[in-house]
């Protein structure tokens, strides 16, 4: 790693490669170093070194390569190249989509992405404020241990969401409007990009029916920001409330939820 300055894609690095080299029973040693010698010496250079290549274990991204461009107009970050090289790929492409593009945006270009949301941001407290008296490398230490817990929950999510999709056939209760909404057995993730003909889902609670918006479905205005009778009046089901973004809401019946998404078609 380089030395200095300390980003939200170094410190998400070092806590990946901990991870692997704990998992894997490796001793890790880590150099925060631009000296020439030293990276000879070592046997994997990340986001240091000028290199990007897997088989000399070269994690750098500051160089011009069009092979660093991904295909959603965003340039690799050394984390997507690392993660890219420990990840099997549909773990990896579902990983990148949801927590790298953000970050490595970020990196790349020190603002948030208009789309993809950044993990990455709680990097900038953990620096040395102004007068204090923190080493830079002890700053360092915390925000990766932040981000140990970040990556350790953003793996987690993950792997979830894999389970979710081997589940979700089995969990559709009934498909209605040409599969476009969906009634569920249970609270379960969905994920948006692998069905891109989904509008509404509908899922039982304890009292009444909720449903969720896919894809950019909403509610129509004039159904959104209800609740009780005001629902009824324009919709002609009884419900509890419908959220003012119009992406969910609760109605008191299967019937009065299946309409309201119907009618948002």
């Amino acid at each position: 790693m380089h030395d200095g300055v300390v980003h939200a894609d170094d410190v998400f690095c070092t806590a990946l490669l901990r991870r692997l080299a704990k998992e894997c029973g490796f001793e890790l040693k880590l150099y925060r170093t631009r000296e020439p010698k030293i990276l000879k010496a070592v046997d994997m250079r990340v986001d240091v070194g000028g290199r990007y290549s897997v088989a000399t274990l070269d994690f750098d991204h500051h160089q011009k390569d069009e092979a660093l461009m991904q295909p959603e107009g965003i340039k690799h970050a050394a984390i997507g190249l690392l993660c890219k090289w420990c990840m099997v790929p549909e773990f990896y492409q579902i990983f990148k989509e949801q927590y790298l593009l953000g970050l490595e945006y970020q990196d790349n270009n020190g603002k948030s992405h208009p789309k993809y949301s950044s993990v990455g941001f709680f990097v900038q407290p953990m620096m040395p404020a102004y007068g204090e008296d923190l080493d830079i490398n002890e700053a360092f230490e915390i925000a990766v241990g932040i981000a140990e817990t970040i990556l350790d929950r953003c793996i987690k999510t993950v792997e979830g969401l894999l389970k979710a999709e081997e589940e979700l056939p089995t969990l559709i209760e009934e498909s209605i409007a040409g599969g476009q909404i969906i009634i569920l057995k249970k609270r379960v993730p969905i994920m948006q990009q692998r069905h891109p003909t989904l509008a509404f889902s509908i899922l039982r609670l304890d009292s009444g029916y909720s449903f969720l918006g896919y894809n950019g479905h909403l509610l129509l205005p004039h159904l959104r920001g209800l609740r009780g009778e005001q629902i009824e009046r324009k919709c002609g089901y009884s419900g509890v409330y419908t959220h003012p973004g119009g992406f969910t809401g609760t109605m008191d019946t299967l019937e009065g939820a299946k309409e309201i998404c119907v009618r948002s078609l």
